[in-house]
């Protein structure tokens, strides 16, 4: 039961997302990939445990909340729970629900243990294909 109700969710946020995110909004959560990327890298060079410093300056209170669920050592199932709640929940839209969707992802992938590039490739789908080879591109730059 537990499964169709994340894929329920997740179902409703891609309509949320599809219906209300523009191109520039898109564009504005560019960075989030990058810093999703980043997270991930670390995260294999570090250990998850590396976050705690990273969560206590974050400024973004969702990212935050998600690193610190990772530093405290929830289990990826209520971690996915949390955040997919939190992102329905606040009635999100646009570029904050989007760039919610792309932490909640990378947070999710880094903990499978995913390699980074393949976590970056995933978030870049949630962008759309357009930015796909454009990240790709200046990733490698």
């Amino acid at each position: 039961m537990y499964r169709f109700e994340r894929f329920e969710n997740m179902i409703k946020l891609y309509k949320i997302i599809n219906e209300t995110c523009t191109d520039n909004d898109r564009e504005a959560c560019k960075d989030y990939v990058y810093r999703m990327y980043d997270l991930a890298n670390l995260a294999r060079k570090q250990g998850v445990l590396a976050f705690e410093e990273i969560a206590n300056n974050e400024p973004d209170i969702f990212l935050k909340t998600a690193l610190k669920l990772v530093t405290n050592g929830v289990c990826k199932n209520y971690t996915a729970n949390i955040l997919y709640t939190l992102m329905l929940a606040d009635g999100c839209t646009g570029a904050e629900l989007l760039s919610r969707l792309i932490i909640s992802r990378g947070i999710l992938s880094l903990l499978n243990g995913d390699n980074p590039r393949v976590i970056r490739l995933e978030l870049c789908a949630v962008l759309g294909e357009k930015y796909i080879q454009e990240i790709e591109y200046n990733s490698r730059n």
